[in-house]
Protein backbone atom coordinates (compact mmCIF):
# COMPACT_ATOMS: atom_id res chain seq x y z
CA UNK A 1 0.00 0.00 0.00
CA UNK A 2 1.25 3.45 -0.87
CA UNK A 3 0.19 6.62 0.99
CA UNK A 4 0.44 10.12 -0.40
CA UNK A 5 0.11 13.28 1.70
CA UNK A 6 -1.37 16.17 -0.23
CA UNK A 7 -2.55 19.71 0.43
CA UNK A 8 -5.63 21.09 -1.31
CA UNK A 9 -7.88 24.13 -1.10
CA UNK A 10 -11.64 23.68 -0.95
CA UNK A 11 -14.34 26.18 -0.10
CA UNK A 12 -11.78 28.89 0.61
CA UNK A 13 -9.92 26.95 3.27
CA UNK A 14 -6.91 24.67 3.22
CA UNK A 15 -7.21 20.95 3.84
CA UNK A 16 -4.53 18.29 4.15
CA UNK A 17 -5.63 14.81 3.10
CA UNK A 18 -4.07 11.37 3.01
CA UNK A 19 -4.44 9.64 -0.36
CA UNK A 20 -4.15 5.86 -0.12
CA UNK A 21 -4.10 3.42 -3.01
CA UNK A 22 -3.93 -0.35 -3.11
CA UNK A 23 -0.79 -1.76 -4.72
CA UNK A 24 -1.39 -3.34 -8.08
CA UNK A 25 -4.79 -1.72 -8.77
CA UNK A 26 -4.90 0.53 -11.80
CA UNK A 27 -7.77 1.93 -13.81
CA UNK A 28 -7.30 2.00 -17.59
CA UNK A 29 -7.69 5.27 -19.42
CA UNK A 30 -6.32 6.71 -22.61
CA UNK A 31 -3.86 9.56 -22.81
CA UNK A 32 -5.43 12.85 -21.78
CA UNK A 33 -3.96 16.23 -22.65
CA UNK A 34 -4.25 18.94 -20.02
CA UNK A 35 -3.35 22.59 -19.71
CA UNK A 36 0.30 22.93 -18.59
CA UNK A 37 0.53 22.56 -14.81
CA UNK A 38 3.57 23.23 -12.61
CA UNK A 39 4.66 20.29 -10.50
CA UNK A 40 7.45 19.18 -8.18
CA UNK A 41 9.33 15.90 -7.92
CA UNK A 42 9.11 14.31 -4.47
CA UNK A 43 11.37 11.25 -4.79
CA UNK A 44 15.09 10.62 -5.03
CA UNK A 45 16.70 9.46 -8.31
CA UNK A 46 13.34 9.37 -10.07
CA UNK A 47 13.48 8.10 -13.66
CA UNK A 48 11.97 10.26 -16.38
CA UNK A 49 11.14 7.84 -19.20
CA UNK A 50 10.78 7.96 -22.96
CA UNK A 51 7.23 6.57 -22.79
CA UNK A 52 4.30 5.96 -20.44
CA UNK A 53 5.45 2.65 -18.94
CA UNK A 54 8.32 1.19 -16.97
CA UNK A 55 9.32 -0.73 -20.12
CA UNK A 56 10.42 2.50 -21.82
CA UNK A 57 14.03 3.44 -21.21
CA UNK A 58 14.85 6.35 -18.85
CA UNK A 59 16.19 9.59 -20.32
CA UNK A 60 17.22 11.42 -17.13
CA UNK A 61 16.94 11.28 -13.32
CA UNK A 62 15.35 13.97 -11.15
CA UNK A 63 15.36 14.53 -7.39
CA UNK A 64 13.07 15.94 -4.73
CA UNK A 65 12.38 19.63 -5.28
CA UNK A 66 13.03 19.61 -9.04
CA UNK A 67 10.29 21.50 -10.90
CA UNK A 68 8.57 20.12 -14.01
CA UNK A 69 5.58 20.99 -16.22
CA UNK A 70 2.78 18.43 -16.65
CA UNK A 71 0.90 18.57 -19.98
CA UNK A 72 -0.94 15.25 -20.04
CA UNK A 73 -1.76 11.96 -18.30
CA UNK A 74 -1.94 8.29 -19.20
CA UNK A 75 -3.17 6.15 -16.32
CA UNK A 76 -0.51 6.46 -13.59
CA UNK A 77 1.94 8.40 -15.77
CA UNK A 78 2.33 12.16 -16.20
CA UNK A 79 3.36 13.52 -19.60
CA UNK A 80 5.82 16.38 -19.04
CA UNK A 81 7.88 18.86 -21.01
CA UNK A 82 11.52 17.72 -21.37
CA UNK A 83 13.47 18.80 -18.24
CA UNK A 84 16.70 20.74 -18.58
CA UNK A 85 19.55 18.48 -19.67
CA UNK A 86 17.48 16.17 -21.87
CA UNK A 87 18.07 15.84 -25.60
CA UNK A 88 16.80 14.06 -28.70
CA UNK A 89 18.53 12.18 -31.54
CA UNK A 90 18.15 12.80 -35.27
CA UNK A 91 20.06 11.29 -38.18
CA UNK A 92 22.81 13.63 -39.38
CA UNK A 93 22.19 12.43 -42.95
CA UNK A 94 19.11 14.64 -43.14
CA UNK A 95 20.46 17.79 -41.45
CA UNK A 96 22.39 20.54 -43.23
CA UNK A 97 24.58 22.63 -40.96
CA UNK A 98 27.33 25.18 -41.43
CA UNK A 99 28.43 25.66 -37.82
CA UNK A 100 27.37 22.43 -36.02
CA UNK A 101 25.15 24.57 -33.79
CA UNK A 102 22.00 24.96 -35.87
CA UNK A 103 20.74 22.80 -38.69
CA UNK A 104 17.98 22.67 -41.31
CA UNK A 105 16.20 19.45 -42.32
CA UNK A 106 16.83 18.32 -45.91
CA UNK A 107 14.34 15.44 -45.85
CA UNK A 108 10.70 14.77 -45.01
CA UNK A 109 9.27 12.65 -42.19
CA UNK A 110 12.65 12.45 -40.46
CA UNK A 111 12.29 10.66 -37.14
CA UNK A 112 13.32 12.36 -33.90
CA UNK A 113 14.21 9.84 -31.21
CA UNK A 114 14.49 10.04 -27.42
CA UNK A 115 18.06 10.25 -26.11
CA UNK A 116 19.24 9.35 -22.60
CA UNK A 117 21.82 11.20 -20.51
CA UNK A 118 22.25 8.09 -18.34
CA UNK A 119 25.34 6.05 -19.36
CA UNK A 120 23.61 2.68 -18.97
CA UNK A 121 20.88 3.73 -21.43
CA UNK A 122 22.96 5.98 -23.70
CA UNK A 123 22.82 3.60 -26.67
CA UNK A 124 19.02 3.45 -26.70
CA UNK A 125 17.35 5.51 -29.38
CA UNK A 126 14.44 3.39 -30.55
CA UNK A 127 11.58 5.53 -29.16
CA UNK A 128 10.36 7.95 -31.86
CA UNK A 129 9.13 11.21 -30.33
CA UNK A 130 8.06 13.09 -33.47
CA UNK A 131 8.82 13.54 -37.17
CA UNK A 132 10.18 16.68 -38.83
CA UNK A 133 9.88 17.83 -42.43
CA UNK A 134 12.16 19.62 -44.86
CA UNK A 135 13.01 23.16 -43.75
CA UNK A 136 12.52 22.56 -40.01
CA UNK A 137 15.30 23.99 -37.86
CA UNK A 138 17.04 22.15 -35.02
CA UNK A 139 19.54 23.20 -32.34
CA UNK A 140 22.55 20.88 -32.42
CA UNK A 141 24.13 19.86 -29.10
CA UNK A 142 26.66 17.33 -30.40
CA UNK A 143 27.42 14.56 -32.87
CA UNK A 144 27.77 10.85 -32.04
CA UNK A 145 30.15 8.43 -33.83
CA UNK A 146 27.20 6.57 -35.39
CA UNK A 147 26.15 9.66 -37.33
CA UNK A 148 23.28 10.73 -35.12
CA UNK A 149 23.07 14.33 -33.89
CA UNK A 150 22.09 15.24 -30.37
CA UNK A 151 19.58 18.08 -30.60
CA UNK A 152 17.47 20.18 -28.28
CA UNK A 153 14.06 18.46 -28.02
CA UNK A 154 11.83 20.06 -30.70
CA UNK A 155 8.56 21.76 -29.79
CA UNK A 156 5.85 19.23 -29.04
CA UNK A 157 8.23 16.55 -27.76
CA UNK A 158 7.38 15.20 -24.28
CA UNK A 159 8.64 12.59 -21.81
CA UNK A 160 6.98 10.73 -18.93
CA UNK A 161 7.27 10.29 -15.15
CA UNK A 162 5.25 8.20 -12.70
CA UNK A 163 2.68 10.28 -10.81
CA UNK A 164 3.59 8.59 -7.52
CA UNK A 165 6.74 10.74 -7.42
CA UNK A 166 5.16 14.05 -8.45
CA UNK A 167 3.15 16.72 -6.61
CA UNK A 168 1.03 19.10 -8.68
CA UNK A 169 1.63 22.70 -7.56
CA UNK A 170 -0.92 25.53 -7.63
CA UNK A 171 -0.70 28.10 -10.37
CA UNK A 172 -0.04 31.66 -9.25
CA UNK A 173 -3.25 33.35 -8.19
CA UNK A 174 -5.31 30.14 -8.49
CA UNK A 175 -6.39 27.65 -5.83
CA UNK A 176 -4.58 24.34 -5.62
CA UNK A 177 -5.99 21.49 -7.69
CA UNK A 178 -7.73 18.59 -6.03
CA UNK A 179 -5.27 15.82 -5.14
CA UNK A 180 -4.64 13.19 -7.79
CA UNK A 181 -4.95 9.61 -6.55
CA UNK A 182 -1.49 8.21 -7.22
CA UNK A 183 -1.04 4.56 -8.05
CA UNK A 184 1.79 2.47 -6.66
CA UNK A 185 5.04 3.65 -8.31
CA UNK A 186 7.15 1.04 -10.13
CA UNK A 187 10.03 -0.27 -8.04
CA UNK A 188 12.59 0.74 -10.65
CA UNK A 189 11.76 4.43 -10.81
CA UNK A 190 13.24 5.87 -7.59
CA UNK A 191 15.92 5.21 -4.98
CA UNK A 192 15.42 5.80 -1.29
CA UNK A 193 17.90 4.45 1.23
CA UNK A 194 19.86 2.34 -1.25
CA UNK A 195 22.49 2.55 -3.93
CA UNK A 196 20.60 0.85 -6.76
CA UNK A 197 17.75 2.28 -8.86
CA UNK A 198 16.08 -1.13 -8.65
CA UNK A 199 15.24 -0.94 -4.94
CA UNK A 200 11.69 -0.59 -3.65
CA UNK A 201 10.64 3.01 -2.88
CA UNK A 202 10.05 3.68 0.79
CA UNK A 203 7.69 6.05 2.57
CA UNK A 204 10.26 8.82 2.34
CA UNK A 205 9.11 9.48 -1.20
CA UNK A 206 5.52 10.10 -0.17
CA UNK A 207 3.97 12.92 -2.13
CA UNK A 208 3.66 16.28 -0.37
CA UNK A 209 1.83 18.78 -2.58
CA UNK A 210 1.81 22.55 -2.18
CA UNK A 211 -1.13 24.67 -0.99
CA UNK A 212 -2.15 27.96 -2.53
CA UNK A 213 -1.68 31.22 -0.61
CA UNK A 214 -4.89 32.74 0.72
CA UNK A 215 -5.66 36.32 -0.38
CA UNK A 216 -5.12 38.66 2.54
CA UNK A 217 -8.66 40.07 2.33
CA UNK A 218 -10.42 36.68 2.28
CA UNK A 219 -11.64 35.25 5.58
CA UNK A 220 -10.36 31.69 5.83
CA UNK A 221 -13.39 30.20 7.58
CA UNK A 222 -16.08 31.68 5.35
CA UNK A 223 -19.57 31.07 6.70
CA UNK A 224 -18.37 30.82 10.31
CA UNK A 225 -18.29 33.58 12.94
CA UNK A 226 -14.94 35.32 13.22
CA UNK A 227 -13.23 34.78 16.58
CA UNK A 228 -9.80 35.48 17.99
CA UNK A 229 -8.90 31.76 17.86
CA UNK A 230 -9.96 31.47 14.21
CA UNK A 231 -7.99 34.59 13.26
CA UNK A 232 -4.97 32.90 14.85
CA UNK A 233 -5.63 29.75 12.83
CA UNK A 234 -5.81 31.79 9.63
CA UNK A 235 -2.41 33.35 10.40
CA UNK A 236 -0.84 29.94 11.08
CA UNK A 237 -2.36 28.50 7.90
CA UNK A 238 -0.69 31.31 5.96
CA UNK A 239 2.65 30.29 7.47
CA UNK A 240 2.04 26.69 6.41
CA UNK A 241 1.24 27.82 2.87
CA UNK A 242 4.45 29.84 2.71
CA UNK A 243 6.45 26.86 3.95
CA UNK A 244 4.86 24.65 1.30
CA UNK A 245 6.34 26.89 -1.40
CA UNK A 246 9.81 25.64 -0.43
CA UNK A 247 11.37 22.45 -1.86
CA UNK A 248 10.11 19.38 0.00
CA UNK A 249 13.45 18.64 1.64
CA UNK A 250 13.65 22.17 3.15
CA UNK A 251 10.18 22.32 4.70
CA UNK A 252 10.00 22.69 8.48
CA UNK A 253 6.73 22.81 10.44
CA UNK A 254 7.97 22.99 14.06
CA UNK A 255 7.06 26.67 14.49
CA UNK A 256 3.56 26.18 13.09
CA UNK A 257 2.99 23.16 15.31
CA UNK A 258 3.91 25.09 18.45
CA UNK A 259 1.39 27.78 17.49
CA UNK A 260 -1.42 25.31 16.78
CA UNK A 261 -1.01 23.64 20.20
CA UNK A 262 -2.45 26.46 22.38
CA UNK A 263 -5.47 26.73 20.08
CA UNK A 264 -5.96 22.97 20.28
CA UNK A 265 -5.88 23.02 24.09
CA UNK A 266 -8.24 25.98 24.65
CA UNK A 267 -11.92 25.32 25.45
CA UNK A 268 -13.53 28.61 24.43
CA UNK A 269 -13.98 27.70 20.75
CA UNK A 270 -14.63 23.98 20.17
CA UNK A 271 -14.48 24.31 16.37
CA UNK A 272 -11.07 26.02 16.50
CA UNK A 273 -9.81 23.38 18.95
CA UNK A 274 -10.82 20.48 16.70
CA UNK A 275 -9.42 22.22 13.63
CA UNK A 276 -6.06 22.83 15.35
CA UNK A 277 -5.87 19.21 16.55
CA UNK A 278 -6.48 17.98 13.02
CA UNK A 279 -3.75 20.33 11.75
CA UNK A 280 -1.29 18.98 14.33
CA UNK A 281 -1.93 15.40 13.22
CA UNK A 282 -1.50 16.36 9.58
CA UNK A 283 1.72 18.31 10.17
CA UNK A 284 3.11 15.38 12.17
CA UNK A 285 2.46 13.06 9.23
CA UNK A 286 4.14 15.44 6.82
CA UNK A 287 7.10 16.04 9.13
CA UNK A 288 7.59 12.28 9.46
CA UNK A 289 7.64 11.82 5.67
CA UNK A 290 10.05 14.73 5.18
CA UNK A 291 12.31 13.43 7.96
CA UNK A 292 12.44 10.03 6.27
CA UNK A 293 13.29 11.70 2.97
CA UNK A 294 16.17 13.61 4.60
CA UNK A 295 17.48 10.41 6.19
CA UNK A 296 17.29 8.62 2.86
CA UNK A 297 19.17 11.37 1.08
CA UNK A 298 21.84 11.29 3.79
CA UNK A 299 22.18 7.50 3.41
CA UNK A 300 22.46 7.89 -0.35
CA UNK A 301 25.24 10.44 0.10
CA UNK A 302 27.06 8.10 2.50
CA UNK A 303 26.74 5.21 0.05
CA UNK A 304 28.02 7.38 -2.78
CA UNK A 305 31.03 8.35 -0.66
CA UNK A 306 31.66 4.67 0.09
CA UNK A 307 31.34 3.76 -3.59
CA UNK A 308 33.83 6.44 -4.59
CA UNK A 309 36.19 5.12 -1.94
CA UNK A 310 36.02 1.65 -3.48
CA UNK A 311 36.68 3.08 -6.93
CA UNK A 312 39.69 5.05 -5.67
CA UNK A 313 41.04 2.00 -3.86
CA UNK A 314 40.70 -0.14 -6.97
CA UNK A 315 42.57 2.48 -8.95
CA UNK A 316 45.32 2.51 -6.33
CA UNK A 317 45.65 -1.29 -6.47
CA UNK A 318 45.76 -1.21 -10.25
CA UNK A 319 48.65 1.23 -10.11
CA UNK A 320 50.53 -1.17 -7.83
CA UNK A 321 50.40 -4.01 -10.38
CA UNK A 322 53.53 -4.68 -12.47
CA UNK A 323 53.57 -3.04 -15.92
CA UNK A 324 52.10 -5.10 -18.76
CA UNK A 325 54.85 -6.43 -21.05
CA UNK A 326 55.11 -4.84 -24.46
CA UNK A 327 52.79 -6.36 -27.05
CA UNK A 328 50.27 -7.69 -24.50
CA UNK A 329 46.88 -6.19 -23.68
CA UNK A 330 46.37 -7.67 -20.19
CA UNK A 331 47.91 -10.06 -17.71
CA UNK A 332 46.93 -12.06 -14.65
CA UNK A 333 46.30 -15.54 -13.30
CA UNK A 334 43.85 -17.36 -15.58
CA UNK A 335 40.87 -18.83 -13.70
CA UNK A 336 37.51 -20.33 -14.58
CA UNK A 337 34.42 -18.20 -13.92
CA UNK A 338 31.37 -19.20 -11.87
CA UNK A 339 29.34 -16.74 -13.95
CA UNK A 340 30.45 -18.42 -17.20
CA UNK A 341 31.06 -22.12 -16.41
CA UNK A 342 32.72 -24.43 -18.92
CA UNK A 343 30.30 -25.23 -21.71
CA UNK A 344 28.32 -21.99 -21.41
CA UNK A 345 27.98 -19.41 -24.14
CA UNK A 346 29.78 -17.15 -24.33
CA UNK A 347 32.69 -19.07 -22.82
CA UNK A 348 34.64 -16.67 -20.65
CA UNK A 349 37.54 -16.97 -18.24
CA UNK A 350 38.85 -14.59 -15.59
CA UNK A 351 42.19 -12.84 -15.38
CA UNK A 352 42.73 -12.38 -11.65
CA UNK A 353 45.05 -10.19 -9.64
CA UNK A 354 48.13 -12.24 -8.63
CA UNK A 355 48.73 -9.83 -5.74
CA UNK A 356 45.31 -10.48 -4.17
CA UNK A 357 44.61 -13.46 -1.95
CA UNK A 358 40.93 -13.33 -2.98
CA UNK A 359 41.42 -13.71 -6.73
CA UNK A 360 40.11 -10.26 -7.52
CA UNK A 361 38.95 -10.21 -11.17
CA UNK A 362 40.93 -7.81 -13.38
CA UNK A 363 39.27 -8.75 -16.68
CA UNK A 364 37.36 -11.41 -18.56
CA UNK A 365 38.63 -13.05 -21.73
CA UNK A 366 36.76 -14.72 -24.59
CA UNK A 367 38.76 -17.00 -26.87
CA UNK A 368 37.78 -16.58 -30.51
CA UNK A 369 36.13 -19.77 -31.84
CA UNK A 370 38.72 -20.23 -34.61
CA UNK A 371 41.70 -19.56 -32.33
CA UNK A 372 43.95 -22.59 -31.82
CA UNK A 373 44.44 -22.21 -28.05
CA UNK A 374 44.48 -24.96 -25.43
CA UNK A 375 43.01 -22.88 -22.63
CA UNK A 376 43.14 -25.73 -20.10
CA UNK A 377 46.95 -25.75 -20.23
CA UNK A 378 47.03 -22.13 -19.02
CA UNK A 379 44.51 -22.39 -16.16
CA UNK A 380 45.77 -21.28 -12.74
CA UNK A 381 48.95 -19.90 -14.31
CA UNK A 382 50.27 -16.36 -14.70
CA UNK A 383 49.65 -15.38 -18.33
CA UNK A 384 49.42 -12.48 -20.72
CA UNK A 385 46.91 -12.10 -23.55
CA UNK A 386 46.82 -10.42 -26.94
CA UNK A 387 43.37 -9.24 -27.98
CA UNK A 388 41.63 -8.23 -31.20
CA UNK A 389 38.88 -6.32 -29.41
CA UNK A 390 37.73 -5.02 -26.05
CA UNK A 391 34.46 -3.96 -24.45
CA UNK A 392 33.24 -3.26 -20.92
CA UNK A 393 30.94 -5.26 -18.69
CA UNK A 394 29.03 -2.67 -16.67
CA UNK A 395 26.65 -2.83 -13.71
CA UNK A 396 29.17 -3.12 -10.88
CA UNK A 397 31.11 -0.57 -8.87
CA UNK A 398 33.88 -0.61 -11.48
CA UNK A 399 33.38 -1.68 -15.11
CA UNK A 400 35.31 -4.88 -15.98
CA UNK A 401 36.95 -5.15 -19.43
CA UNK A 402 36.22 -8.15 -21.66
CA UNK A 403 38.99 -9.02 -24.14
CA UNK A 404 38.48 -10.98 -27.38
CA UNK A 405 41.65 -13.07 -27.31
CA UNK A 406 43.57 -14.73 -30.12
CA UNK A 407 46.75 -15.55 -28.17
CA UNK A 408 47.69 -16.48 -24.59
CA UNK A 409 51.34 -16.54 -23.47
CA UNK A 410 52.85 -17.87 -20.27
CA UNK A 411 54.63 -15.26 -18.13
CA UNK A 412 57.36 -15.74 -15.56
CA UNK A 413 57.99 -14.05 -12.21
CA UNK A 414 54.43 -14.02 -10.92
CA UNK A 415 54.08 -11.20 -8.33
CA UNK A 416 53.60 -12.37 -4.74
CA UNK A 417 50.27 -11.77 -2.99
CA UNK A 418 50.20 -9.25 -0.17
CA UNK A 419 47.62 -8.03 2.34
CA UNK A 420 47.75 -4.37 1.23
CA UNK A 421 46.17 -5.18 -2.11
CA UNK A 422 43.79 -7.85 -0.79
CA UNK A 423 40.52 -6.04 -1.54
CA UNK A 424 38.75 -9.00 -3.18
Amino acid sequence: MYSAIKFSARGGRMAIVMVVTIAGVTFGQSKTETAPRPAEVTGTDVYVRSGASSNHYPVIKLNAGDRITVVGENREWYEILPPAGTFSFISGDFVDTADNKTGVLSGNNVRVRAGSVLPEFAKNKYVVQTKLSRGAEVSILGRDPDGYLRIKPPEGVTVWVHNGYVAILPETGKPATQPVIASTPPKSDAVVGGSSPQETPKSATETVAAASPKPADEWTFRGFPETEQRRTLAEIDDLVRAEMEKPVIDREFTTMGSRYEPVAKQTEDEFASRYAKARLRQLAQMSSAIGALRSSRMRNEELETLRRGFVDERARIREALPPIPSGLDAQGVLRTSALYPVGSFPQRYRLTDPMSKRDRTLAYIEVRPNADIDVASFLDRYVGVRATGKRLQTGGIQPVPIYMVDEIVLLEDEPAANDSSDEG
